[in-house]
């Protein structure tokens, strides 16, 4: 089977499905290899069903599901280290997997012995490595252990090792599983800075990780498994509310979440979950000098700004009856200055006692990413519920910089169950003062809460 790929393609697979032959002993196996009726001694599993996948030149593609989706055997099949059982796969540049910690590497040499080992598969030769040396030591960064074997090496070691000899060699295609996960705070910076130098430089990136975090902060898009299937692709925050929305469900709930999924249509997606970027998009307010409105004491609240991308998962029946934030002068507001103080009141009715539970309140940006949070009552303890309505009032000081933030509110229970939870509930802008509506260029900082139950 032969087809061409589209131009801006680099990764194209098609119809990919890999089969593994389960027995249950070894005597099955040579039952079956000598049956003259072709009996079967063995179970089918399906690691990966149907795949088929377009990446294109520049992409960063985080991958996300859990243990046992598939995730690890797509890449290996992506990098031809194993063959599927049925469909193509093409690819265009060089690929450089970093699959396993080690992987490529001899334990028995030394670090230094192993990066000229690994680079000679990948058609280095010494004197091409002897260039690349001092950029690739400064990188890994593990000191005189670079004279010592490998096995020698401890989880984080190898990893900086592997990074840095893998980032040196000018892939087209770096390919990660999960080998982030490991290695301190500095190297992990290191490894998200040199990711973000790829991607402006148009190299594509595959990555593995159960990170959501990351995947929204900095993926183009996003990619979840189950049991060997895509059930989602699409932008990263979009398929990373879904996931949790289905891994924090009840077991029960989980199929049919799983089946509302897969009938997503891209149309849908990108008209339902597309990142809000232009401020003017959701203003409706009268016809003011941004001036005149930076120089008003009081915050204000636009009808139109309301939140698009609202994911609910609500295991216990629960009625919220409003989570709105207020101003001093307890007027409803959606628009925030820098530095003033607000109260963000929650009200809801429980069908029955829940017992013993725990308020989370968070605090996320456009692309998902966590920036603050507090739990209630204090220090992350939980309040024995006497009635089944609640009222809580949080105090807010905002400390952001301008832009689009969304609230985020769960309830769990003492043994975990989450009983409510809703993403991007509730969608406010921030103004600074010194900018008015200009997005700042420090990025953001923190906010302080203090919570009260009535």
């Amino acid at each position: 089977m032969s087809y061409n790929m589209k131009k801006d393609t680099i990764i194209c697979l098609k119809d990919i499905s890999k089969v593994y032959k389960l027995y249950s002993n070894k005597t099955d196996r040579f039952k079956e290899a000598l049956s003259f009726r072709g009996k079967k001694f063995h179970k089918e599993f399906h690691a990966l069903k149907n795949i088929n996948l377009e990446i294109e030149k520049g992409e960063i593609i985080g991958i996300v599901g859990r243990n046992g989706s598939g995730k690890s055997t797509l890449l290996k099949i992506i990098t031809n280290i194993l063959t599927p059982t049925t469909g193509v796969v093409k690819t265009e540049g060089r690929i450089v997997p970093l699959l396993e910690l080690g992987s490529g590497f001899h334990p028995e040499y030394t670090g230094l012995e192993n990066i000229y080992f690994h680079n000679s598969f990948l058609g280095y030769s010494n004197s091409a490595t002897d260039k690349k040396l001092d950029t690739i030591l400064e990188f890994a960064d593990i000191g005189d252990h670079i004279y010592q074997p490998l096995k020698t090496y401890s989880s984080g070691m190898k990893a900086r090792l592997a990074f840095a000899v893998s980032v040196n060699v000018n892939p087209d295609i770096l390919i990660l599983d999960e080998i982030l996960s490991v290695g301190d705070v500095s190297f992990k910076r290191k490894s998200y800075s040199v990711m973000e130098q790829f991607f402006n430089q148009g190299k594509t990136i595959i990555y593995v990780t159960h990170s959501l975090s990351s995947v929204n902060d900095l993926c183009t898009r996003a990619i979840m498994m189950h049991k060997g299937e895509v059930i989602l692709d699409g932008p990263p925050k979009f398929v990373t509310m879904n996931f949790q929305k289905f891994m924090f469900a009840e077991p029960e709930k989980q199929i049919e979440i799983l089946d509302i999924m897969r009938n997503f249509k891209k149309a849908d997606i990108e008209k339902q979950y597309s990142e809000i970027n232009n401020s003017e998009k959701h203003s409706d307010e009268p016809k003011k000098n941004k001036s005149s409105l930076l120089n008003e004491e009081t915050s204000y609240y636009l009808p139109s700004l309301r939140s698009e991308t609202s994911t609910q998962l609500n295991n216990f029946n629960l009625v919220l009856h409003y989570l709105t934030i207020y101003n001093k002068k307890n007027i409803k507001v959606n628009v925030l200055r820098s530095f003033n103080s607000y109260q963000i009141k929650i009200s809801g009715t429980y069908p029955k006692l829940p017992g013993e539970v725990r308020y989370i309140v968070g605090i996320t940006d456009e692309k998902g990413k966590s920036l603050s949070w507090a739990s209630t009552p204090e220090n992350n303890a939980y309040h024995n519920v006497k009635d089944i309505n609640f009222n809580i009032d949080i105090e807010f000081k905002c400390l952001l910089h301008s832009g689009n933030y969304f609230l985020n509110f769960a309830i769990r229970t003492i043994d975990n169950r989450i009983l409510y939870r809703e993403t991007d509930m509730y969608l406010f802008k921030v103004q600074n003062e010194n900018n008015g509506f200009k997005k700042d260029k420090g990025g953001v900082f923190d906010s302080s809460f203090c919570f009260k139950l009535k």
